[in-house]
């Protein structure tokens, strides 16, 4: 069967779906109103990303779940088996296990979800079941703590993993509340694993997505980001008087985090599927030119902004607002060919793109211009190599290898892959395992205090539960699990959406009351809700939630016919309610994360990774050009930044910020010494400065990067100082207690002197913040904290 290509609805449909919607509603208002979203944080630190996106919106993602689900319900409804119906809610629970990617990602996690759930399943069950015999009844309750513990470990792994440890905790917790015979359970777990297995196979063979899917999709997203952050900057230029310092910081904050994550997302994704289908691949080769194409977009308007907000003429803005007016249009056409779309008037844009080259050719802005032209010709070129791509065969089930159309791995869009891409060694099965375990087995992890707080908290709950028996217990038992995340922000605003979405969804579920009430028409109910439900999943959580929970309602009543959908909906509102409130409490009492006092390491962190980026900037500068390098260190430093305004939300978030206490994660919770304040103010406060002080050194170092000021050979001495002071002070300023190098006497050019004030005003921020310990790599902080790179990004959480 041919595959298809699992992508969101298209632009125009999300367009016309946006206009119904109230404007803080509407896909790229976020960072301008400050209803902020997963995908694009906006400018307020402050606010909670509860926003809608639209572009998340995946009919075809729902239509798949539902057939898994619907075709077991549909013949549960003429063989009335209890058996098929537990295979139904182990589909279901296997599409939200799988967060896509690459096949070779997906196939270990979701078979082994398959058979872990099978036999989670038969043992609890059976172990639940032997109520005659008190003493193994109750050695449930270790056991079940273990398997929490588990479960929340596996985040460190990744997203997958992630999911699929917290779909785990669903499944222990169902059975739980399902005690049978040893034979009963062990026809339970058979019949899960096999509900499990049908929904993989109809996930990965009957219906695959397309294997270039996920990373057209990623680098879509990176392009549509781009163009809200060009509309953003064109709206800023558009007034009468110049854009205030408020203006530029919230217009930067509200834009470069969200366009880095979701750069940094393609990258990985792209990374991966090139490593799989082989640089032979000549869509995948194309799909990292794409990439290449928009981070240097994304880097050229970083410049442009830096040009314009320190001190540009009216002359200047004027010529800035018409680059970006065409501009604009320009991003939304390479939107729509990066997803493999044909381009269309083919002669309108080679105009477009003239236009631009003559708008470089005159003003201050020229050499900017130039780079933003050249980038968007090349991506010009490999979109018109997408036929080429196609006719190669390099589709689903294409052969991929050395049989792309003979061209020996050369993209049509120029050349082989790029030179900044080359394939790492694999690393071994066992340190891939063992690693990131290692890594977090200490208290300084907050992976391992939220591992450890889970199963504090939820064994209770579970013993609470089996004492005082019921037949929908186990969604407190869920809810408290599932709510509880490493950071009081994230577990804050997972309380408030789940409680949310389940009050509006136990509305909607309470309606279906009003249908007449027959086994067929109940299954048959579970095809559209399914279809909503996943196809919002990554709308926002509390809207996934309300559109599951009509759909959790309906399953319970075919599971178990006669009871009140009122009644259900209202206990289920009831339980969550309570359980949010318990994982909301845990996480302020038992070990909690203070973001604050961590503040202090992230910073350096993120100075840190700014020293690489500053030395090979300021040697291109003097003549020793290394665009590959440069590239490189400045998506680390991006990364690394993006990391830092991510703590910085979640500190913003915390309740009771500490002030002048010497108050600190050390006391408690090992995340190192108090970094409390000085006498200059609070650490937040000192933290939000050198974060500034930060994006104007790398608007700086852009602006040098791509718009290098003119050095005479016989100018090149003036450099030489200032190209080994501004790394070394980085690198003092980024080492607690290092004194800083005194600075050379003479700059000799402006730019220099913008340098050493931000590093002055990094010195400054840095001073009020007491030392933490030594900052690591970014993605070695990350991953023993959990999450990817680009801070608490990914999939909604499980289903309740």
């Amino acid at each position: 069967m041919r595959a298809s290509t699992l992508l969101p609805l298209p632009r125009r449909q999300v367009a016309r779906l946006a206009g119904l919607l109230p404007a803080w509603m509407r896909p790229g208002q976020a960072a301008r109103i400050g209803r902020a979203t997963a995908r694009s944080p906006g400018a307020d630190l402050g606010r909670l990303p509860i926003g809608l996106d639209l572009r998340g919106i995946s009919v075809l993602e729902g239509l798949r779940a539902a057939l898994a689900t619907a075709v077991i319900l549909l013949a549960n409804a003429w063989l009335d088996s209890p058996l098929l119906g537990i295979a139904a809610l182990a589909a279901m629970l296997t599409c939200f296990a799988d967060v896509g990617g690459p096949l070779p990602r997906r196939l270990p996690a979701l078979l082994g979800f398959a058979l872990l759930g099978g036999a989670f399943w038969a043992g609890f069950g059976a172990l639940r079941g032997l109520s005659a015999f008190p003493p193994v009844a109750w050695a449930v309750l270790p056991l079940a703590g273990l398997v929490l513990f588990g479960n929340s470990m596996a985040r460190v792994w990744g997203l997958q993993a992630q999911a699929v440890g917290n779909l785990l905790t669903v499944v222990t917790a169902l059975a739980l509340s399902h005690p049978a015979p040893e034979r009963v359970a062990a026809a339970g777990g058979l019949a899960f694993a096999a509900g499990a297995l049908w929904a993989v196979f109809v996930t990965l063979v009957l219906w695959r997505i397309h294997p270039h899917g996920p990373a057209r999709h990623a680098i879509s997203g990176a392009w549509h980001l781009l163009g809200l952050l060009a509309e953003d900057l064109r709206r800023l230029l558009s007034g009468r008087e110049p854009p205030a310092a408020s203006d530029w910081e919230a217009h930067a904050r509200a834009h470069r985090r969200a366009v880095r994550a979701e750069l940094a997302e393609a990258r990985d994704v792209v990374t991966a599927t090139l490593r799989l289908r082989g640089i032979n691949s000549l869509r995948a080769t194309q799909n990292l030119l794409w990439l290449e194409v928009a981070d240097g977009v994304f880097g050229a308007l970083i410049a442009l902004s830096d040009r314009l907000e320190r001190g540009a003429d009216a002359a200047d803005r004027r010529d800035a607002a018409r680059l970006l007016r065409r501009l604009v249009p320009l991003l939304a056409t390479m939107q729509e060919a990066s997803l493999g779309h044909p381009v269309r008037h083919l002669d309108r844009l080679d105009q477009a793109l003239a236009h631009l080259r003559e708008q470089a050719a005159r003003g201050r802005l020229r050499r900017i211009a130039v780079v933003l032209a050249d980038r968007l010709r090349a991506g010009v070129k490999i979109a018109m190599s997408n036929g080429v791509a196609e006719r190669a065969g390099d589709r689903t089930g294409g052969r991929d290898g050395g049989r792309d159309g003979g061209r020996d791995g050369a993209g049509a869009g120029g050349g082989a892959a790029p030179a900044r891409w080359s394939p790492e060694p694999a690393v071994p099965l066992r340190e891939r395992v063992l690693g990131p375990l290692r890594a977090n087995l200490t208290w300084r992890s907050a992976v391992l205090r939220h591992a450890a707080r889970a199963v504090a908290v939820t064994v209770p709950v579970i013993a609470l539960t089996l004492a005082w028996h019921g037949p929908y217990q186990h969604w407190l038992v869920i809810t408290v699990a599932l709510t509880m995340q490493p950071y009081f922000a994230a577990t804050r605003q997972r309380a408030l959406e789940r409680v949310a979405g389940t009050v509006l969804g136990a509305l909607i579920g309470g309606a279906v009351a009003l249908l007449p009430q027959t086994p067929l028409l109940l299954a048959l109910l579970m095809f559209p809700l399914s279809i909503v439900a996943f196809s919002a999943r990554q709308v926002s959580f509390g809207a996934y939630i309300a559109c599951l929970t009509p759909l959790v309602v309906v399953l319970v009543e075919v599971g178990g016919p006669g009871e009140s959908e009122w009644a259900i909906a209202a206990m289920r509102t009831l339980y969550t309610v309570i359980g949010g409130l318990l994982a909301l409490l845990a996480c302020l009492l038992l070990w909690p994360t203070r973001e604050q006092g961590a503040l202090g390491t992230a910073v350096r962190t993120a100075v840190a990774a700014f020293v690489p980026w500053a030395r090979v900037v300021l040697d291109g500068v003097a003549g020793q050009r290394d665009e590959a390098a440069a590239e490189a260190a400045r998506c680390a430093a991006g990364l690394a930044n993006n990391n830092l305004e991510a703590s910085l939300s979640r500190a913003m978030q915390e309740p009771r910020p500490h002030r002048a206490r010497g108050e600190g994660p050390g006391e408690g919770t090992g995340a190192g010494p108090g970094e409390g304040p000085g006498e200059g103010g609070t650490v937040l406060q000192a933290a939000l400065a050198a974060d500034a002080a930060l994006r104007r050194l790398g608007g700086t170092l852009l602006a040098l990067q791509y718009d290098p000021p003119a050095v005479t050979p016989e100018g090149r001495g003036g450099w030489r100082p200032w190209q080994d002071w501004v790394p070394a002070a980085l690198a003092s300023l980024a080492m607690a207690g290092s004194p800083v190098p005194p600075r050379p006497a003479e700059a000799p050019d402006p730019v220099l002197r913008r340098l050493a004030t931000q590093v002055d005003l990094l010195r400054g921020a840095l001073d009020r913040l007491r030392p933490g310990i030594p900052p690591r790599p970014a993605r070695e902080e990350a991953r023993e904290a959990g999450r990817d790179v680009s801070g608490e990004g990914g999939q909604p959480g499980p289903p309740p």
